[in-house]
This record gives C-alpha cells, structure tokens and sequence, in this order.
C-alpha cells in the first residue's frame, strides 16, 4: 500500500520546479513551487491569475517568496511542469 506523501516530502523533491495551475475558467497560472504545508505544495504566482495573499501558521514558504506580489496558489503533482 502506497502511503501518500507530506507537503515536506513532496516540496523536498520539487522545490524550485515551475508549475502550472489552471482556473475554472480555463485560465493558467504559472509560477515556481517555493513551499508547502501538511498536505500539498505551494506555488508562488508569477504570471497569470492572482492568488491567495495571506499565509497561515502552518504553512513553510521560502523566505525569498514571502510576501509574492500575485500570491500563491496550491498545487500538486500533477502541475509540475519542469522536471
């Protein structure tokens, strides 16, 4: 049985990587993997639809990233588009 991975576990293996989120509305977000919480992978937003801004308590992002002018988004697995 596969256990699914931590928000840590994954970050560790692609932080850094560039992902792409898509919207409801079929509009793309892409920015760069820069942290994670217990569950999943945080993506700062680089260009595309702005993200959310606010940054909870148990979520690690990358000192250089804090504060990212068009937020952050969650992805997954599944966004990563760099290997």
């Amino acid at each position: 049985m596969n256990k699914k991975k931590t928000g840590k576990q994954l970050y560790k293996l692609y932080r850094g990587r560039k992902a792409k989120y898509p919207n409801n509305e079929n509009e793309i977000s892409a920015g760069i993997v820069c942290g994670y919480d217990d569950k999943s992978l945080i993506m700062a937003v680089e260009s595309g639809i702005v993200g959310w801004k606010d940054l909870e308590s148990d979520e690690w992002v990358l000192a250089k990233y804090k504060n990212n002018k068009l937020g952050y988004l969650w992805v997954d697995e599944n966004n990563i588009t760099e290997s």
